[in-house]
């Protein structure tokens, strides 16, 4: 397990023995006794935008909710010190098995094709917090969440042409971002677009860009 838990898209795991009173903040106090529960089950929460209204000094995270807990997401605040260890997102090729049996033929022809163009193709979103807790989170309206990291303009288009004639009906729709060596995403969807601008999203959240320059780090990369 790699990463800070100041970067987007990072799985958070928090020790249990370190939890007392004080420790979790959150607007609703009978979320407190929830997200105890999950931590102490071992599972993960992530890494989110900071809030006006978030101390200083305190990490911020989030907690979707399983279906069978209705889905509610939380926002919450940790003491530092309460962070074990951190995870990037799980990769596509791994998380797989955890797909429906009907979607999964599809998605590993696609996971295959994508991944001779990226330096790695992980997954967010349902399918990688049902891989990552057990819990039921797909449903047949589920998207899959890609995060694709090029590391060239060649590699990039190369993924944009797989995605764009990609087609994974009756399965998941196809959703994500592709990653800038800058840490920097952009919506794929978006960058087949022409338009001078796009709209990038970091931890310290979205904002408009030079679509020249957001790409300006892959500009003459090799694979």
């Amino acid at each position: 397990m790699t990463g800070h838990p100041g970067e987007r898209h990072a799985f958070v795991y928090c020790a249990p023995e370190r939890l007392s009173d004080g420790a979790i903040r959150t607007a609703h106090s009978q979320d407190i006794a929830v997200i105890e529960s999950w931590i102490r089950a071992g599972r993960p929460l992530i890494a989110r935008t900071r809030s006006d209204r978030d101390a200083d000094g305190l990490i911020a995270l989030g907690l979707p909710l399983p279906l069978n807990l209705g889905k509610k997401r939380i926002a919450l605040t940790v003491e530092p010190s309460l962070v074990q260890s951190v995870a990037q997102p799980p990769s596509l090729r791994e998380a797989i098995e955890t797909l429906p049996p009907e979607w999964r033929a599809g998605v590993d022809r696609l996971c295959q094709e994508l991944t001779e163009h990226a330096a790695s193709v992980r997954v967010v979103g349902s399918l990688a917090w049902q891989y990552l807790t057990g819990e039921i989170y797909l449903h047949p309206r589920s998207d899959l969440d890609l995060v694709i990291h090029p590391t060239s303009m060649a590699q990039l288009r190369a993924l944009l042409q797989i995605l764009e004639d990609s087609d994974l009906s009756p399965g998941p729709r196809i959703d994500g971002e592709i990653v800038a060596p800058s840490g920097e995403a952009v919506a794929w969807r978006e960058l087949l677009s022409s338009s001078r601008d796009v709209l990038v999203k970091d931890i310290r959240g979205p904002r408009i860009a030079s679509r020249d320059m957001w790409l300006s780090p892959l500009e003459g990369r090799v694979p």
